[in-house]
């Protein structure tokens, strides 16, 4: 059984580990780097689950049992406590998991499908399970360096520069909302690994790019070079010039130029 003495010397280590209050409540205290967690964790229709109790000490030991207990209650009456939980207005506008949905639902209807279902599916990997039961306004900056860091270790530095991208947006949007008043991924910038630019071949003399222009006037496939002037004139990426979804926009753009005797 937990005490209050075995909570204070439990110490952070590389990875999250977990003790059990054995009192078989399905309370736990969840160790990570970035600080102490309750978590309540229970079987609701076949299916293992997990809410989050606060944060130690914020939340005393004696009251996190009174939670459990009454998420035991509740779990006994045949209902969902995370359904409970989401339902009640006062918890809520402030779980991390319920704003992040928020978010994205505003950012979902001006993305494609593909590219903001790659983002929910990115924060389900790497934050939900450490953040997601959490209240927002209990996020500091050490938490969401310990979610960052857990990315950093796999050597996936692109997708953790995206997760930290995506926390500032959900923060900010928090803000908007008035649920809580910083962005603590804002200060992160020092303590993660930079990105590493490439440099790629490019023509910045005039005279080069005068012989590369000839050079495209003189190659023989007659769409191969108005595609690549079109590119010339346009700037897009390659991929998107031959992307059937800009076919009608590049298609308007290449008559404008051509009456233009641009071709």
């Amino acid at each position: 059984m937990l005490t209050d003495k075995a909570i204070t010397q439990a110490k952070p280590r590389e990875k999250i580990y977990r003790l059990s209050d054995q009192t078989g409540n399905g309370l736990y205290l969840e160790v990570t780097p970035a600080g102490k967690h309750w978590r309540f964790r229970y079987r609701f229709r076949g299916k293992a689950k997990m809410i989050g109790l606060g944060t130690y000490p914020l939340v005393t030991l004696r009251e996190a049992r009174e939670k459990a207990l009454e998420a035991r209650k509740v779990l006994v009456g045949g209902v969902d406590p995370s359904s409970l939980k989401k339902t009640s207005r006062g918890e809520s506008q402030g779980i991390f998991r319920d704003v992040a949905r928020e978010w994205w639902e505003r950012f979902a209807s001006t993305s494609t499908p593909k590219y903001s279902g790659e983002v929910w599916s990115n924060l389900e990997r790497n934050v939900f399970p450490l953040i997601g039961d959490m209240h927002i306004a209990e996020i500091d900056a050490p938490t969401v360096l310990a979610v960052l860091r857990r990315i950093e270790e796999r050597g996936t530095f692109t997708s953790m520069h995206k997760v930290r991208s995506y926390i500032s947006q959900i923060f900010r949007y928090g803000i908007a909302c008035g649920l809580v008043y910083s962005d603590p991924s804002r200060d992160l910038s020092n303590a993660l690994h930079r990105k590493r630019s490439t440099p790629r071949a490019a023509l910045v003399d005039p005279a080069q790019i005068g012989l590369l222009m000839v050079a495209i006037e003189e190659y023989p496939r007659v769409i191969v070079r108005c595609a690549l002037k079109l590119a010339a004139y346009t700037f897009v990426r390659p991929r998107s010039l031959s992307d059937f979804k800009f076919y009608k926009i590049y298609n308007y753009a290449f008559q404008y130029l051509y009456k233009r005797d641009c071709f």
